[in-house]
């Protein structure tokens, strides 16, 4: 039995890093998008002519549509090992809890 419980110990702690990894990404994604809305709001307030907006706003739109396929890709990539080490989680444990409290059981 203590076998197991160090193997469910391991996985929390794993899964525990894994979504550290995750916010950290997600933290990463939020000063990105805000450092290019900011890059965007500059460009916007030098423009000297109608016509600049329209080349301004392709640019930004393309950096934009970069930034958000590398990102989905990296979490696409952390989801999986972050839904990996729980998906081998011990259920008949959280049963028998359930079952014991009533929690998700018809009375």
């Amino acid at each position: 039995m203590r076998d197991n419980d160090s193997k469910k110990g391991s996985d929390f702690s794993s899964a525990t890093e894994n979504v550290r990894a995750y916010q950290a990404k997600l933290l990463e994604m939020a000063q990105a998008n805000m450092q290019l809305a900011f890059e965007f709001a500059q460009r916007l307030a030098t423009i000297r002519s109608p016509v600049e907006i329209l080349s301004v706003i392709a640019e930004f739109t393309s950096k934009r549509i970069a930034m958000f396929q590398k990102y989905s890709v990296e979490i696409a990539e952390l989801s999986t090992v972050v839904v990996s080490p729980t998906s081998k989680m011990d259920w008949t444990f959280i049963s028998l809890k359930r079952s014991e409290t009533g929690v998700g059981h018809p009375s």
